[in-house]
């Protein structure tokens, strides 16, 4: 069957399915929930897929593997759909799509009632809407693979921009698969078709889709990483690409020049604040390459690399995720700042104690500095306890407060010192 044979009947048939959903909307009826066991007894591999898809969104049952190890999630290992398999996988490293996918845990989480496609569509006998959409966008993606224009076509037929937008994210999807195979055409396809996305969130997703596939590409041009990131930013800032990017997937001489590459000196910051996440593990025993790729930081810049250290390093003592003892003991991350270069020793011990004040909501006093750093610390704390000043919105705004100057009641101009 020649493919675009094949491609008008795909069409035709989800077409049919998606009018005849539309008679059939289902308003205000909450979803049932679902139960590990459930998923493995359906026969049909789809419908099990999209089961799945839906636990690992469920807010009743988060998956241990999401906390404990998401790169090898047994969840999401088990979908077999590529698109389904990939959006799952997607959510262990960037979770904040939970507030985005459509799921019981979206609709509990802003307090909504369900309102979604209850019919069966093509290729997936359910009837539950939560089941419905996950096997729809199994289509979409399928689908783009041949022709992304017919399947966004697809997603237009939907209701709602959000729902819209999240069908053409798995179109993105589809797309971005093709990257390794065709970087340069990929990378353009993506580009314009992002740029159509018309629901604001989805459209800074996708810009971050493309980010995150070119940060883990060794042959990728940082530039194009950075450019992605812009594109998101610039809609969503609040979705932290460059903080994100810098810590998940890349070398660090590869975050390095990353960040190195960002102009902007709000996202350098948010950039410098998310490098070498390993910082502090147990087990991390790379410190000098790490210290050698700050000192390979814009020397502007460069200071700010040792206090995104100074407060990974209390991250990882504070956070038992990411294998910290789960105290609050800044003094323990502040002793571990005493390997850097003299010069900004002071950087990473600023770094883990301005993080511990983010972090425990306390404003510790200067003792745990050496005499030597004594009055510097000082001279902090008096802006910070006169500024009112708590938890801020964008990380990098704890490697320069000054930066965030609607947050601060008072000017200092030793802040930055």
């Amino acid at each position: 069957m020649p493919p675009s044979y094949r491609t008008a009947v795909v069409i035709l048939l989800m077409l049919v399915g998606v009018l005849s959903a539309a008679v059939l909307r289902l308003s205000g009826t909450p979803a049932v929930s679902v139960k590990e066991a459930s998923c493995s007894e359906l026969r049909n591999s789809l419908e099990r897929d999209a089961c799945n898809y839906r636990r690992a969104l469920s807010p009743d049952v988060i998956p241990p593997e999401f906390r404990d190890s998401p790169s090898a999630s047994p969840t999401c290992l088990s979908i077999a759909d590529p698109y389904l398999a990939y959006v799952c996988l997607r959510l262990t490293y960037r979770p904040h799509m939970r507030l985005m996918l459509t799921s019981d845990y979206y609709y509990k989480f802003y307090n909504q009632e369900p309102e979604l496609l209850r019919t069966p569509l093509p290729g997936c006998a359910v009837v539950e809407p939560m089941l419905a959409l996950p096997c729809f966008y199994s289509r979409v993606g399928l689908l783009a693979q041949e022709n992304a224009t017919a399947a966004r076509s697809l997603c237009d037929a939907l209701e709602g921009d959000r729902i819209i937008g999240e069908c053409e994210f798995y179109v993105a999807v589809s797309i971005v698969m093709s990257l390794r195979d065709d970087y340069n055409g990929t990378r353009d396809r993506l580009l314009h078709f992002c740029e159509g996305i018309g629901y604001p969130k989805w459209k800074a997703e996708c810009f971050y889709l493309l980010a995150d596939e070119l940060a883990v590409m060794d042959e990728s041009d940082v530039k194009d990483i950075v450019m992605a990131c812009e594109k998101s930013s610039s809609i969503s800032p609040d979705f932290l690409c460059f903080h994100h990017l810098a810590g998940i997937g890349m070398t660090p001489e590869r975050a390095v020049a990353f960040c190195n590459a960002v102009v902007n000196r709000t996202d350098k910051l948010d950039c410098l604040r998310g490098i070498f996440p390993e910082v502090g593990r147990p087990d991390f025993d790379r410190m000098a390459s790490i210290i050698s790729g700050c000192l390979n930081v814009s020397a502007e810049y460069r200071k700010y690399c040792f206090r995104g250290i100074g407060m990974r390093l209390f991250e990882r003592m504070y956070n038992p995720v990411g294998g910290g003892s789960g105290g609050s003991d800044v003094l323990s991350a502040m002793e571990r700042c005493r390997g850097m270069p003299l010069e900004f020793e002071y950087d990473c011990l600023y770094g883990a104690w301005v993080r511990s004040i983010e972090e425990v909501q306390e404003i510790p006093g200067c003792t745990h500095f050496p005499q030597k750093y004594l009055q510097r610390c000082l001279e902090h704390l008096v802006v910070i306890r006169e500024s009112g000043w708590s938890r801020l919105t964008r990380p990098g705004q704890l490697l320069d407060p000054m930066d965030n100057r609607s947050a601060m009641k008072t000017f200092h101009p030793k802040f930055d010192s």
